[in-house]
């Protein structure tokens, strides 16, 4: 299984000159990738989500693909990916960084943050 988990930032954020940009192709099945308060440039092709090699992997349908609370002009959500997911907040939750993170350790990466100078 492969996992991206981008909290909050910006999604392409690319040159002007590149175009097409896909928010994630999964190369195999069951990737799980969450944008979560993410904003995202014109790049951002409106499906959101493509096939790793269109017509020769199938990985789409066991992928995890969402997103919450999407901005700018790359925040397509009715142009996206049928398999792909928009999350309620209720569901964005467990992918806030003190839940996705924390481990059985109890580490909360929240509060190391927030000591960063």
């Amino acid at each position: 299984m492969s996992n991206f988990y981008c909290l909050p930032g910006r999604a392409g954020g690319t040159p002007v000159w590149i175009s097409n940009v896909y928010l994630g192709r999964p190369w195999r099945p069951y990737a799980l990738v969450v944008y979560l308060n993410t904003w995202m440039g014109k790049q951002i092709m409106p499906a959101g989500w493509r096939e790793w090699h269109p017509g020769e992997t199938d990985s789409l349908e066991t992928a995890f693909y969402a997103e919450f609370h999407s901005s700018g002009p790359g925040a397509d959500p009715g142009g996206r990916e049928p398999f792909s997911h928009q999350l309620t907040e209720k569901q964005a939750k467990q992918f806030a960084p003190e839940n996705w993170l924390r481990g059985s350790d109890g580490w909360n990466p929240t509060a190391v943050q927030k000591q960063q100078p």
